[in-house]
C-alpha cells in the first residue's frame, strides 16, 4: 500500500497540502507526526535543518538505512539533515539533485500546455 503521510508544525499547511494532493488518486494520504518510522522515504521540504543548530525536521536517530532521505531545497548542497542522515547508513538527494532527477518530467509538462 502507498501511502503519503505529511508533518508540518503548522496545521494549515498540512490541510492544503492534503487537499492538493489527494486527487492524484496514487495512495492514502495522512497528517501524521514528524516519525519517520517505518517510512520508505522521508523527504524534508522546509528551511528546518539546513544548517547545524537548526531544529531537525524529523527524529535522526530514528532514521535507518533502508530510508531513502532528500531535502528538496536546492542551492544549499548537503544541509545539516542529510549529513545526519547519511550518517545513519540512508541514501539521500540533496535540493539540486532532486530537481536534476525530475527535470526532463517538469520540462515535458511545460511544453505539453
Amino acid at each position: 500500500m502507498r501511502e503519503l503521510i505529511i508533518h508540518d508544525t503548522n496545521t494549515a499547511r498540512v490541510t492544503e497540502l492534503m487537499a492538493l494532493v489527494a486527487g492524484l488518486g496514487s495512495g492514502r494520504v495522512t497528517a501524521g507526526p514528524a516519525d519517520p518510522t517505518g517510512c520508505d522515504m522521508v523527504c524534508n521540504a522546509t528551511p528546518l535543518g539546513m544548517t547545524e543548530g537548526d531544529p531537525l525536521p524529523v527524529a535522526t536517530e530514528l532514521l535507518v538505512p533502508s530510508m531513502f532521505v532528500g531535502d528538496v531545497i536546492a542551492g544549499h548542497g548537503e544541509t545539516w539533515f542529510l549529513s545526519a542522515a547519511r550518517r545513519s547508513g540512508c541514501k539521500t538527494a540533496n535540493g539540486d539533485q532532486m530537481v536534476e532527477a525530475v527535470q526532463e518530467m517538469m520540462l515535458a509538462s511545460c511544453s505539453s500546455k
